[in-house]
């Protein structure tokens, strides 16, 4: 029975889905929402059906059918419905609240929310499904009337609301197919999509080769364009050099016919005049009678010598106009020649007019001299044959050198062609070039950002240590001190001091070792040039924008002011080191300038080293400091523009004369003030705008040493008492600097209070302590390294680098260690 009422069921037509169309804009999205529209009526629907099965209504075999078929019905109403036209609007937004409370659902989903949703009553199931879905026009059958214009079904009419069920179940089933073909060739869509993604990819992987290897290619063929650029030019100057010799082998050829031809048209004039005298003398009453015929054969003759020197004037004039059209000179030369040509003939036919009128008198004399005539008109006409063939000659050559200057004008257009295509990829090499310069100052931006992590990651204040060699008056067999570098083949940052040996009571022998160890240990047999490696990129630091300061302490005659003032000391190498690296970096478009100052702190007084030494401790010299730009200024203080280096020799002669030294126990000329150089770099980007500020302060400090081993007495003791003082302050301010929070007591000690923007947070610190190897000196060595030892430990914050870029002031502050 349930079989024929599933047959009975109208089933929905195109009609009525087709509108859908227009409602969806995902199709993959409703048809994924369209499995949760399934109102919980049919649920509640369910439940009522088992509810009037368990109650016995209508208990016959007909009501056990209709609930076995519902049961069946709303298993298969779990796959997904298209909305319909007449209601498609409120199905969308159904769906929109169906995908929320439903998230990642499918069929599997929505039975799993019917097995254990909520439960409604029949009544609530009779309304609501008359309200939403038999009132749409979809649920239509042909030739029946629309469940919206039927009455209300009774509570009781159990198979009339079945009817209406299967009604909206058939619609529901044929928009669930529907809508899974939808899905499948979205599905479809999207595969093809990803294939073709996927081809994108491979070509773009392709192309990318292809570019890769053009531009190799371009960089091999724009090599092979300079070097044939270089052998085209080369061979154009070799053949523009043997066109200029075969031009002046021409022209010299030239004025050798001219000449050769002058000398014999003298000679033949000169023979001509003399036989002309001696024939008017002899036969001047003898050529009446054979005047006339001579003188139309003369005539005829001068006509036919005439006409055949016009033709070769004007065959000679055109094939050198043809020929040598920019050649005039030589076109003239050849028009004279051609004229002396007709003014020989000129002058044979007034001979042989003289000659007919003196055969007037003589007939057998004129006859021997129209016989000499004869011979000498056949010489003229060999002459004139002679400069035929010469000319026919001078025509061939002309031809030759017309055709080699078509060749070499052919050549040159094909050079030309050449120049334009090199000139072009000239152009291309200059933008290339100019891309390159422009990448290159982003590597230079770089550098120098990653050159100061490096630095910061070796510490802003770091601490070398160096023992200097003995010297020739020294012996250092007898009076050498027990120092050891373990790791001098490795990393060499170690040094071990060995005290003098002992004998305990028990006879046993022992001598006490003293370890240290620090950034970089250098033994007696190290150069300067190898300390100035490791502190060359320190002095890298001052001139990208940091300020620097490098100092060398040590015990009085331990080798600091070798160090730092020497011809090869820091000081020198520093300032060379600058100049070549400026000059490398002006092709980035920077331009670097130099000031130097030399100072010297002398029992707490300034006194300008580069000065007049009469005015040492006499004027007054201010330290003042700019907190914005942390910079220090010495007022009044002699200021050295270093345009070269040269300069600085000059500078540290000058200095060393003047700066304060005597003698001591420990030394005979202990430098009894610390120095200061002070290097202020200003550096300039004219292609950026961008500026930088860094300084330089490369100090010799005094000799440090204790009264008891000096013995210094009156201004001996004022001064080693001054020195100790700054040293001890400077010790503490170091120590001070590992308390980020804590005071620094710049202000007790001159040396301090100049070096404070040297010395903090916004700077790098260099310490080089510097050891004697003599045993007598161990005391004071080992007072030095203790006090190295202790500026090692000693932690401060980051440099920081003052910048302008487009004269915006930009500090690259970072957090403290």
């Amino acid at each position: 029975m349930g079989e024929k009422k599933q047959s009975k069921l109208p089933q929905p037509s195109s009609r009525m889905i087709s509108p859908i169309s227009r409602v969806k804009t995902n199709p993959l999205a409703d048809s994924t929402s369209s499995v949760n529209i399934i109102p919980q009526r049919v649920l509640g629907a369910k439940r009522s059906l088992k509810d009037a099965e368990t109650s016995g209504l209508n208990g016959s075999k007909k009501k056990s059918t209709i609930v076995s078929e519902r049961k069946t019905l709303v298993e298969r109403a779990i796959a997904p419905r298209k909305a319909s036209a007449g209601s498609s609007r409120s199905v969308v937004e159904e769906n929109s609240k169906s995908v929320s409370a439903y998230p990642k659902t499918g069929v599997a989903g929505l039975s799993r929310s019917l097995n254990g949703g909520h439960v409604r009553s029949a009544s609530a199931l009779g309304g609501n499904l008359s309200n939403t879905m038999l009132n749409s026009q979809t649920m239509q059958r042909p030739g029946a009337k629309t469940l919206g214009d039927r009455p209300k079904r009774p509570a009781w009419d159990t198979r009339g609301r079945l009817e209406d069920m299967e009604i909206a179940y058939s619609e529901l089933k044929e928009q669930i197919s529907i809508g899974n073909t939808e899905k499948d060739a979205i599905i479809t869509v999207l595969e093809n999509e990803r294939h073709k993604l996927n081809e994108l990819e491979a070509v773009k992987k392709s192309l990318m080769n292809e570019l890769e290897e053009a531009r190799s290619l371009s960089l091999t063929r724009k090599l092979e364009m300079d070097e044939q650029l270089s052998k085209l030019r080369s061979e154009n100057l070799e053949l523009e050099r043997k066109l200029d010799d075969e031009r002046r082998q021409f022209r010299n050829e030239m004025d050798d016919f001219a000449r050769k031809s002058r000398n014999e048209l003298d000679s033949l004039e000169k023979k001509h005049e003399d036989e002309v005298k001696s024939l008017e003398k002899r036969y001047k009453n003898e050529i009446d009678e054979i005047k006339q015929d001579g003188k139309q054969k003369l005539e005829s003759l001068a006509s036919h010598y005439k006409n055949e020197i016009e033709m070769m004037e004007k065959k000679h004039t055109t094939a050198i106009e043809e020929a040598c059209s920019q050649s005039i000179l030589e076109l003239q030369k050849f028009k004279i020649e051609s004229a002396l040509e007709k003014q020989k003939a000129d002058l044979a036919f007034d001979a042989k007019e003289r000659e007919l009128q003196i055969t007037k008198t003589s007939l057998n004399e004129v006859t021997s001299d129209l016989e000499r005539e004869k011979i000498l008109n056949t010489s003229l006409r060999n002459a004139i044959n002679e400069k035929c063939a010469s000319n026919l000659t001078l025509e061939s050559s002309v031809s030759v050198f017309r055709t080699e200057i078509e060749k070499l004008e052919a050549q040159i257009a094909s050079q030309k062609a050449n120049i334009e295509e090199l000139s072009r990829l000239a152009k291309d090499a200059q933008e290339e070039k100019e891309m390159y310069c422009k990448k290159l100052r982003e590597e230079e931006t770089l550098r120098r950002k990653l050159h100061n992590q490096i630095q910061e990651l070796k510490g802003n204040i770091r601490v070398f240590c160096r023992v200097r060699p003995f010297l020739e008056h020294e012996n250092p067999e007898n009076g050498a001190a027990d120092i050891k570098y373990p790791d001098e083949s490795k990393e060499g940052k170690e040094i071990e001091i060995f005290g003098q040996t002992i004998e305990s009571s028990l006879g046993f022998v022992h001598s006490k070792s003293y370890p240290f160890s620090f950034d970089k240990v250098f033994s007696p047999k190290c150069s300067n040039d190898m300390i100035f490696d490791e502190i060359s990129q320190l002095v890298q630091s001052a001139l990208d924008g940091y300020n620097v300061c490098i100092f060398a302490y040590g015990q009085t005659g331990s080798g600091k002011t070798y160090t730092m003032c020497a011809n090869d000391g820091m000081i020198p190498r520093a300032v060379n080191q600058i100049y070549n690296t400026a000059h490398a970096l002006s092709e980035k478009g920077w331009c670097y300038s130099m000031e130097g100052q030399f100072l010297e702190i002398y029992n707490e007084h300034i006194n300008d080293l580069l000065g007049h030494p009469d005015e040492f401790d006499k004027k007054k010299y201010e330290i003042r400091h700019d907190p914005k730009e942390c910079r220090t200024i010495v007022t009044d203080l002699t200021t050295v523009v270093l345009d070269n280096p040269s300069k600085v020799s000059s500078i540290l002669k000058k200095a060393s004369n003047n700066r304060s030294v005597a003698a001591t126990n420990a030394n005979e000329r202990s430098s009894r003030s610390h120095s200061v150089f002070i290097l202020t770099l200003y550096g300039t980007n004219n292609i950026t705008g961008e500026t930088s500020r860094g300084t330089l302060n490369l100090i010799d400090l005094a000799g440090s040493e204790r009264l008891s081993q000096s013995q210094s007495i009156g201004d001996r003791l004022k001064e080693t008492q001054a020195i100790n003082k700054s040293l001890s302050c400077l010790g503490d301010v170091i120590s001070a600097l590992s308390n980020p929070k804590g005071h620094v007591p710049y202000r007790n000690s001159k040396l301090t209070y100049l070096l404070q923007y040297s010395l903090g947070g916004h700077s790098k610190t260099l310490m080089l302590v510097t050891l004697s190897p003599l045993l007598q000196h161990l005391p004071e060595s080992l007072c030095s390294l203790r006090f190295a030892t202790k500026v090692n430990n000693t932690v401060i914050g980051t440099a920081r680098k003052t910048t302008k870029v487009q004269n915006v002031s930009l500090t690259d502050n970072k957090e403290n260690i």
